[in-house]
């Protein structure tokens, strides 16, 4: 195997969760290179470039933007815990902390810029991403 310099740069950028992107030409290591970093890790996300949907959105991002996306519904945290609790089979007790700090009660992505510059629109519910989720984490940790 050979090591390549830029491993250890890209062990130290993930080391806070970072996400990475890694462009080049084909057939030059980059899946190698990834492999051999991340093959034993099962948190690791992996993008094909040679996808259409994938390829959209990288060539599109080339000025270090973010974008959030969602669904365009506002979503409160107490309605994520309903649907997450629903799907995992578990009611919990939800105990507002009345001594603390007021925090925010919902989020919501605005998906009007991300549709017009990417064409991106979610293709399925909350509901069933969180259960996609729940249901990858599940099979995770049976491994």
């Amino acid at each position: 195997m050979i090591k390549r310099s830029i491993q250890a740069r890209i062990t130290d950028r993930l080391k806070d969760n970072k996400a990475i992107i890694i462009l080049g030409p084909r057939q030059v290591g980059k899946t190698t290179l990834l492999d051999q970093l991340f093959s034993s890790n099962p948190k690791t996300l992996w993008l094909n470039g040679d996808e259409q949907s994938t390829r959209v959105l990288l060539e599109n991002v080339n000025d270090g933007s973010a974008y959030n996306i969602g669904s365009g519904k506002l979503t409160s945290f107490l309605e994520l815990i309903e649907l997450f609790a629903d799907i995992a089979g578990y009611q919990p007790q939800v105990k507002p902390l009345l001594d603390k700090p007021v925090g925010v009660h919902s989020r919501f992505a605005n998906m009007a810029l991300v549709n017009e510059r990417f064409g991106w629109k979610p293709k399925i519910s909350l509901r069933e991403g969180m259960s996609r989720v729940y249901e990858k984490q599940l099979n995770d940790l049976k491994k």
